[in-house]
């Protein structure tokens, strides 16, 4: 199953702006602390809420079952891109097995971040 999906970065910091607690609504502690690390956070934010979009619509689910928070999206130690879920919205999957079988890749330039998530399984 694949999903994709694309984001404009201006659209994360417009609602960053209009809303408080956005980005703790949507982007775990880790990711928030990533992306700050960087001159602008926007893009890399962007891909990661692009990230959480293909992740479940890959799965097929939406976001019925599963909320933003329970998608982390984080680098392993040759800095590919990896998703944790900390909860399944596939009843016969647990959300380690799941997260095993996603792979993950991002993109993002000064404007947007897009990705593409595999998810290799069965239902």
């Amino acid at each position: 199953m694949i999903g994709i999906d694309i984001v404009e970065s201006k659209r994360i910091k417009e609602a960053e702006m209009r809303t408080p607690g956005f980005l703790e609504k949507v982007f775990t502690p880790k990711e928030i602390a990533y992306c700050q690390k960087h001159k602008d956070p926007y893009p890399r934010l962007a891909a990661r809420f692009a990230a959480k979009e293909a992740i479940v619509k890959a799965l097929g689910t939406g976001f019925r079952g599963i909320n933003f928070l329970d998608i982390d999206i984080s680098h392993n130690e040759l800095g590919q891109p990896k998703a944790t879920l900390s909860k399944s919205p596939i009843k016969n999957k647990s959300p380690e097995e799941l997260s095993q079988n996603i792979e993950l890749s991002l993109s993002h330039t000064k404007d947007y971040g897009t990705a593409v998530a595999l998810i290799n399984f069965r239902p």
